[in-house]
């Protein structure tokens, strides 16, 4: 299990509040293609040009392992069986003395060649696109840069994609 702790602002830290009062955690879809490409969401309401991996909540008393397989039919219109637990991370958001937890389940569900193709439209998910996991650094810096309301959400959502890049990049694949 990954551990990390976040400072966040008042507003960012009552919305992860709201939260945790209705969902035990999220799970984190790690959809990578054969030839190791990994698949990207954006959605209509974010900051303009901004991708990150998809991610759906857990309903009170649902599993992770039940609910990658709703939220990944729900997102992408795929139905897969093959989800694998690849990291669990918990993250301690605090603002000022008070904290909370908030578990993000990354599985890796791999062989996924299917073009996304969402059915529950109330997510606003708006494109897709393919990225190679070295470029997850780029999506990392990008979503740690967002500024003003969003920039809470933007360091948050960055910590799955570091810790991804870092144990799904090799070193010398710049070199190759």
């Amino acid at each position: 299990m990954y551990h990390i702790q976040l400072d966040v602002g008042d507003e960012f830290y009552s919305q992860m509040a709201y939260r945790v009062r209705k969902s035990p955690g999220e799970v984190v879809m790690l959809l990578q293609r054969t030839d190791g490409g990994i698949w990207l969401m954006t959605k209509d309401f974010y900051p303009a040009d901004i991708y990150r991996l998809p991610t759906g909540k857990m309903t009170r008393n649902e599993s992770p392992e039940i609910a990658i397989l709703r939220e990944t039919l729900e997102e992408t219109g795929v139905s897969s069986t093959a989800a694998e637990l690849f990291e669990t991370i918990a993250c301690t958001f605090s603002y000022g003395p008070i904290s909370l937890a908030y578990y993000s389940y990354i599985f890796l569900i791999p062989d996924f060649n299917a073009e996304p193709s969402p059915i529950d439209v109330s997510e606003g998910i708006t494109d897709f696109k393919e990225v190679q996991p070295c470029e997850l650094r780029s999506v990392t810096d990008q979503l740690r840069s967002i500024q003003g309301e969003w920039s809470d959400w933007g360091r948050w959502r960055a910590i799955a994609h570091e810790l991804l890049f870092n144990r799904l990049s090799l070193p010398d694949s710049a070199t190759d």
